[in-house]
């Protein structure tokens, strides 16, 4: 499972992925991606691996005191993680974002200068939660897959993970320490949903072997 943040050397997010406590370009999560589809198995005789890639918490649409606005580059680094994907013919699911919840005004739960701490009460509705990165993040999807099934007829075996919808309602499970209102306490509230999803997009997976023995 991958996650794109920003480092702590105030690198983009567009430059770093951290893995194992590591911080990697993404030429080097692309190598990870092969190393698991093809090397990964051979060596140790299993199929090959599932990939959960998450991106995005780390991409703002703003510019804020050390938060650059990079919204142009999640679309970017999304078109290259999936065309490693499809290239390698990888099984790769692309977890959605979890919502944040900062109080503001506008009540999408996005991080604000000067937001006064997280939601207390999760919003009356969940569509004022902003889901940019998400959108963002189905149409890359979307068009990758509509091209494969167009050109052979194939399911693709690139996927999303829905999260974002079954975590709204949680804002009162954010760690709050320093006024962090996008990480989330690892209890059963947050990874009993996670699973769920986990479970759901898997068998759909599983049916999508079961169709065509080649991916893409």
């Amino acid at each position: 499972s991958f996650q794109i943040p920003i480092s702590s050397e105030g690198e983009t997010a567009r430059n770093v992925l951290h893995h194992s406590l590591q911080y990697l370009t993404l030429e080097e999560v692309a190598d990870l991606i092969i190393y698991y589809t093809e090397e990964y198995p051979r060596k140790f005789n299993r199929d090959k691996t599932i990939l959960v890639i998450n991106i995005g918490l780390w991409y703002n649409k703003s510019k804020f005191p050390g938060l650059p606005k990079n919204d142009n580059d999640l679309l970017d680094d999304l078109k290259f993680l999936t065309r490693v994907c499809t290239d390698r013919k990888a099984k790769c699911i692309f977890r959605e974002t979890s919502p944040q919840h900062f109080l503001t005004p506008a009540g999408d739960g996005l991080y604000a200068q000067g937001s006064s701490g997280c939601m207390k009460e999760p919003p009356a509705s969940f569509d004022t939660l902003d889901r940019w990165r998400n959108d963002m993040l189905y149409d890359v999807v979307g068009e990758v897959t509509s091209k494969i099934s167009s050109k052979s007829g194939k399911k693709s075996f690139l996927k999303v993970m829905p999260l974002f919808d079954r975590l709204a309602g949680l804002s009162a499970a954010h760690i709050k320490m320093g006024g962090d209102c996008t990480h989330y306490y690892s209890d059963p509230a947050y990874w009993e949903p996670w699973h769920l999803s986990l479970t759901e997009v898997l068998t759909d997976i599983a049916g999508t072997i079961n169709d065509s023995t080649e991916t893409f």
